[in-house]
C-alpha cells in the first residue's frame, strides 16, 4: 500500500507538472511580442477591470468589462470560451500575465487591442472551443486509464510480494 501511494503521488505530480509547463510555455511564447509600453497599457486596463482588487478577473468582472466596451448580448457560452482561452492555469480567474498572454496571441499589425482580441474570441467558430474541450477531456480520460492500469499492476505486484513473503 505504501508503494502504491508513492506511485500514485508521483503520477499526479507528473501530470500536474506537465499541465503547468504547457501553461508556462503558452504564456512565455505569447508574451514575447508584448513591448514594455504595451505591458503598461495592459496593467492599466487590468486594474480598471479588476474592480474587487483581487489580482484576478472572474467571470462577473469580465462580463461587466465587455458590457462597458459595448459588447451586448454576449452569451454564457461565449463568455466561458473567453475565460477558457485566457485562463491558462485553470483557476477560474484571469491574472494579469494571462491577459498579457491572451493579447499577445491575438496581436495584429503590431498593436495590442483588447477590444479586437475579445471580438476575435467571441466571434470565432464555437466548434474550435468544443473541439479543444473534447481533446482535453480525451487526454484526461487516457491519463486516467493509464493510472488505473498502473494501479492494477502495482496491486498485483504487491499481492505477489505478500505471497512470496508468507512462503518464506
Amino acid at each position: 500500500q505504501g508503494v502504491l501511494a508513492i506511485v500514485i503521488s508521483a503520477i499526479g505530480t507528473v501530470i500536474f507538472c506537465a499541465l503547468s509547463c504547457k501553461a508556462r510555455w503558452e504564456r512565455q511564447v505569447s508574451t514575447q511580442t508584448i513591448t514594455p509600453d504595451e505591458r503598461k497599457e495592459i496593467a492599466k486596463l487590468f486594474a480598471e477591470i479588476d474592480t474587487d482588487g483581487s489580482g484576478g478577473l472572474d467571470i462577473d468582472e469580465m462580463k461587466v468589462a465587455l458590457t462597458n466596451l459595448g459588447f451586448r448580448g454576449v452569451t454564457d457560452q461565449q463568455l466561458n470560451a473567453l475565460m477558457f482561452e485566457a485562463d491558462l492555469d485553470g483557476n477560474g480567474q484571469i491574472e494579469e500575465e494571462e491577459l498579457v498572454a491572451l493579447l499577445g496571441r491575438y496581436k495584429k499589425s503590431g498593436k495590442v487591442d483588447f477590444r479586437s482580441t475579445v471580438q476575435q474570441v467571441l466571434t470565432r467558430d464555437m466548434q474550435h472551443f468544443r473541439r479543444n474541450w473534447v481533446d482535453e477531456a480525451y487526454q484526461f480520460a487516457s491519463l486516467l486509464l493509464i493510472l488505473v492500469v498502473m494501479m492494477a499492476v502495482l496491486f498485483k505486484i504487491g499481492e505477489y510480494a505478500e505471497q512470496t513473503r508468507k512462503k518464506q
